[in-house]
């Protein structure tokens, strides 16, 4: 058997339809029957589907079974058939044959070398020594037919499909930092409708955020707020905006101080927690490791002017607080000059907590 026996098994497929130059409106992302729940199945979702496949497979890769595709596909996209799927982007002119090159790229290193003793040739240096020695050999036939045995055919994006592509990189750029951002395609879609039509991705994704800002403020929903700060600041770090990122990153920190023992603190407030119920016992340490971390590393960005707009966020939080500005100024310098201690916070906070009874 030989090294390629993951393409083998698949069944040879169907000629592919005339890649078509320039994009077209009849595409795969307006065909719902690929889709679990047919009718539940937006036009801005299915194009959002279609691009992320198109993005996970763009450069020399063959048509596969269902179960070797991302079960995402399966069960967050609720796509039927992600080998189906693939097939039907080929023959709507979104993928052509694959050059060698595209093919060699897209195997991995101990493939790359067993093609390389069967061509009997050196397989030592990184990945692109290996394409490269590969490419250099002159035997691009017989690599051809060692690929396409059993007649398995590699595809690349067609002109058609990188047209597809780059109209819906935002939806691509959503998907790779979902987990970054917190933000899925169905709030991304009702902000992008109700946003003015000049703003681009990046006003979008601010507007999420602002809006999430607001909503978490107004209904003290402190965990959520210091999620979204988190986001925001990481959002900033990756377009360059230190400042504003340290900035953000320092209203993350005063919220997960605040936000880890707040609903106590509130019930405790209005009557419902008697002080026998809410002690010393019952603290709960926020987290602050992460955020130390980031805000360390920003240091160099650090101004009392920036301090000073963070502690802006406290003026929402009413009259019980575990951590003033004088408190927070404390910490903030600790962290700046690489003298935070965590057990000695902890301990301090824990004091506040419990004299607040």
């Amino acid at each position: 058997m030989s090294i390629f026996d993951f393409f083998r098994k698949l069944k040879p497929e169907e000629p592919k339809q005339e890649v078509l130059d320039e994009p077209s409106t009849s595409n795969i992302a307006l065909d719902s029957s690929s889709y679990v729940n047919d009718s539940e199945v937006s036009l801005e979702k299915r194009e959002f589907y279609t691009a992320v496949f198109l993005d996970r497979y763009s450069t020399g890769t063959p048509i596969m079974d269902d179960n070797e595709y991302p079960r995402y596909f399966q069960y967050d996209f609720e796509i039927k058939s992600p080998s189906k799927f693939h097939k039907k982007l080929v023959q709507d002119g979104y993928y052509k044959d694959a050059e060698l090159v595209d093919i060699l790229r897209s195997l991995r290193i101990p493939e790359l070398k067993d093609l390389l003793r069967e061509l009997h040739l050196h397989v030592s240096g990184n990945k692109e020594d290996l394409i490269n020695r590969l490419l250099a050999a002159d035997s691009s036939d017989e690599l051809m037919h060692i690929l396409n045995a059993d007649h398995i055919n590699f595809y690349s994006l067609s002109n058609k499909g990188k047209y597809f592509l780059e109209d819906h990189k935002d939806y691509v750029d959503l998907f790779n930092n979902k987990t970054k951002w917190g933000i899925g395609i169905d709030e991304y879609i009702s902000a992008k409708k109700s946003c003015p039509n000049n703003y681009d991705f990046h006003k979008i994704i601010w507007s999420i955020f602002n809006d999430r800002e607001f909503e978490h403020m107004k209904n003290s929903k402190f965990n959520l707020l210091t999620c979204n700060y988190q986001s925001m600041a990481e959002w900033l770090g990756d377009s360059g905006k230190q400042e504003d990122s340290l900035l953000y990153y320092l209203k993350a920190l005063y919220f997960e101080i605040m936000a880890s023992n707040f609903s106590s603190i509130s019930l405790y407030n209005d009557g419902v927690y008697s002080s026998t119920r809410v002690h010393s016992d019952s603290f709960n340490e926020p987290y602050l490791t992460y955020l130390v971390g980031k805000i360390y590393n920003l240091r160099e960005f650090y101004s009392q002017t920036i301090f000073e707009d963070a502690c802006e966020v406290m003026n929402h939080f009413y009259e019980f607080v575990l951590c003033d500005k004088n408190t927070f100024k404390r910490l903030v310098h600790d962290i700046i000059n690489n003298n935070y201690d965590h057990d000695k916070w902890m301990k301090e906070f824990k004091r506040i907590y419990t004299n607040l009874f």
